[in-house]
């Protein structure tokens, strides 16, 4: 699933109806621009909430396995025998994943919460070229769309175009990275209103603790710069979480992560905490559900950055590979 409450105060002086006039335009410019850019905070939202860690996320990128057993031949000499082959790895990917979410602060407000539900629909194409064994690099493109209940006004699209890839780094880590590019944009008259490049570099490890459950622990670090440029930021955070199998097709998912923010057009940093927990049903490789609950508090050295969130939501994945 990549805000910040950015708060304008305008103090204007008018009298007669000229200035009637002016107060009115200039009341309209500013409802229009405080909708673009909560759309703009709520698309940045998304890179708070996720319930899997970053290298999970990227599914997308998957290292290549072993080789596995192929088809049983035989000969004059030998005898029966089992011929080993490398498993093919799917070159392309087709992805659905149809979210509905629910979230008790929508604008991050610190201190007058408005909740919202939204639907969060991302369609995906995505690239893997055989390069090497052990490297995996991805070309995708996704489209968004994202529509809220109660404040239809604020309905927005985005699109991204990236290069992801992942390695591992003997048996010590896996590293990946993802370079990306997003747009988003409503249908209405404002267009376009923000853009933003990411530069993602990360290390994680995952650690057995029995059959059915693994410890996953790393870092990430993220370079975005955007366009309103009050939003660049650079981000580094470290995170841990729980990987269970429960029964049959039931998994569960714990995570929490500690990030520092800091911004390039101001003496802003913040840092923020999340926690999560995800239930996962995978039917089979194309058939995934899930359902997810986080909370998520931003502490700032500006007070009016202080907010806390809680998003409770529901997603259905579909994904061909071939």
């Amino acid at each position: 699933m990549r805000i910040q409450t950015t708060q304008s105060r305008l103090l204007m002086n008018a009298g007669g109806n000229v200035g009637k006039a002016v107060v009115v335009l200039m009341g309209i410019q500013l409802f229009s621009f405080a909708c673009t850019r909560l759309a703009a905070q709520e698309y940045r939202m998304r890179q708070i909430e996720p319930f899997a860690p970053p290298a999970a996320e990227t599914n997308i990128v998957q290292v290549p396995g072993p080789v596995e057993v192929g088809e049983a031949g035989e000969t004059e000499d030998l005898g029966p025998q089992i011929v080993l082959r490398r498993r093919k790895q799917p070159l392309f990917s087709l992805s659905s994943d149809t979210e509905v979410l629910y979230s008790s602060n929508v604008a991050l407000s610190p201190h007058h919460p408005v909740s919202d539900e939204l639907l969060f629909q991302t369609l995906g194409v995505s690239f893997t070229p055989p390069v090497l064994q052990q490297f995996s690099p991805a070309l995708y493109v996704r489209q968004q769309f994202v529509c809220y209940s109660t404040q239809s006004a604020l309905d927005f699209d985005t699109q991204t175009a990236g290069l992801s890839f992942a390695t591992p780094v003997m048996d010590w880590f896996n590293l990946y990275g993802d370079f990306s590019a997003s747009r988003a944009y409503s249908e209405g008259n404002d267009g376009e209103f923000y853009r933003e490049f990411d530069a993602e570099l990360g290390l994680w490890r995952s650690t057995p603790l029995t059959r059915n459950a693994s410890l996953y622990y790393g870092y990430q670090e993220d370079w975005l710069p955007s366009s309103p440029s009050d939003l660049a930021e650079w981000d580094n955070a470290i995170y841990a979480g729980l990987n269970v199998r429960l029964i049959g097709p039931l998994s569960a998912q714990y995570l929490t992560r500690v990030r520092l923010r800091e911004y390039f057009q101001s003496s802003r940093t913040d840092l923020d905490y999340l926690l999560s927990a995800a239930l996962n049903c995978t039917f089979n490789r194309y058939v995934m559900v899930r359902a997810y609950a986080t909370y998520a508090y931003n502490n700032s050295n500006q007070p009016e950055f202080r907010y806390s969130v809680d998003n409770l939501g529901a997603a259905l994945d579909l994904s061909i590979r071939f």
